[in-house]
């Protein structure tokens, strides 16, 4: 089993393997598999957990707010969409699922946000390399951005912008990002 997944330390071949069978066990009783493909479950849920890529938030904010974010002290958000720009090279999904719970400690300034908006949608993209900045910019040609969010480490304007949940969808497209499953994740 180790050759499939190459230089993968023995405890995470066994995790998966036993997420596999978890999992597999609730596919079977679905009717969404049949046989036993459990090496194809394994290297499914692997790639999974170490995928890599930049994804977009799409926020809806019900009312006006003014949040206290971090440092950046307090920020006025008019009602409406927003979408946030952020990357993960070292388990996109699991930075997502971070973003999805309600219970955690404030790290990023999205952070301080979320509990006052509803994440409607999400897209991503698997890459290896950082191109958040670059999706920034290209949602900065196109957006209203919220002027030092989400962006302290790095030379962008800002990392949140705000716009139609239309435009905001056709701007994913525009980049070729993937729509994540809210309904099969939350």
């Amino acid at each position: 089993m180790s050759m499939l997944f190459g230089s993968l330390p023995m405890f995470w071949i066994s995790f998966f393997a036993a997420l596999s069978e978890s999992i597999e066990i609730n596919l079977r009783l679905c009717g969404a598999i049949r046989g036993g493909n459990r090496i194809g479950l394994i290297r499914t849920y692997a790639h999974i957990l170490l995928m890599k890529g930049t994804y977009l938030l799409l926020m809806t904010l019900p009312k006006d707010t003014s949040v206290m974010v971090g440092k950046q002290g307090l920020l006025h958000f008019k009602k409406g969409c927003y979408v946030y720009v952020g990357s993960a090279l070292n388990g996109l999904d699991q930075r997502i699922q971070r973003h999805l719970r309600a219970d955690k400690k404030t790290h990023w300034h999205i952070d301080y946000l979320l509990p006052f908006t509803e994440i409607v949608d999400i897209f991503y993209k698997e890459n290896n390399r950082r191109e958040e900045c670059r999706v920034a910019q290209f949602l900065e040609r196109n957006f209203t951005s919220i002027p030092g969010f989400g962006c302290s480490d790095c030379s962008c304007k800002s990392h949140l912008y705000y716009g139609s949940s239309e435009e905001i969808t056709q701007a994913s497209i525009n980049l070729q990002m993937n729509p994540y499953l809210l309904n099969a994740n939350s």
